[in-house]
């Protein structure tokens, strides 16, 4: 914990020059299996800051630190979750939707519920921050996966499967989505 606090004061700048953070970026990721939630919680605080200064050029370490990221969304305690979707929405900043879809996707069907509906807060994130619209092949697979949600037994479930597919309308419009929502 205090190794990541030293880091944290390190690293934090708002922008940071393009290196070698290979080693770094799975330590951090490995950070995330760690039972202490302060451990967890600051290794986010770590990986936002990064992303943030580092900008496109953490792209190529999305890879590594977003699965077990996702992963740890099961955590009950709200400012773990919170930290943990702050770093992931950095990360997603620097890539592009179709490079974290793929993962968003499995993690929707998760067995974790607290892992499913995180993700699928996620997912609602990057579709209204995204820059580009998802081809048709990628709006299939979206709707497919939140209709899937709306036949799940928490409402708040429900609830955020309606949401990504109301984005996802607003999106692609009319047309493209009405075979999905019928």
């Amino acid at each position: 914990k205090e190794a990541l606090d030293d880091l944290q004061k390190a690293i934090n700048h708002p922008k940071i020059k393009e290196g070698q953070f290979d080693e770094l970026c799975r330590g951090l990721a490995k950070c995330m299996k760690d039972a202490n939630i302060a451990v967890v919680s600051t290794a986010a605080n770590c990986i936002e800051i990064l992303a943030k200064g580092l900008k496109k050029s953490f792209a190529k370490y999305r890879s590594i630190v977003m699965n077990p990221m996702m992963e740890r969304l099961k955590e009950k305690k709200q400012s773990v979750t919170d930290a943990i979707g702050a770093a992931l929405d950095a990360v997603f900043a620097s890539t592009s939707f179709a490079d974290c879809l793929e993962e968003i996707l499995e993690f929707l069907k998760h067995k974790n519920p607290q892992v499913k509906l995180e993700s699928t807060r996620f997912l609602i994130r990057c579709l209204k921050t995204t820059r580009e619209a998802p081809s048709p092949a990628e709006v299939k697979s979206i709707a497919d996966a939140s209709t899937k949600l709306l036949t799940e037994s928490q409402e708040v479930q429900r609830s955020a499967g309606a949401e990504v597919l109301g984005t996802l309308w607003k999106i692609m419009g009319d047309r493209p989505m009405a075979s999905h929502l019928d």
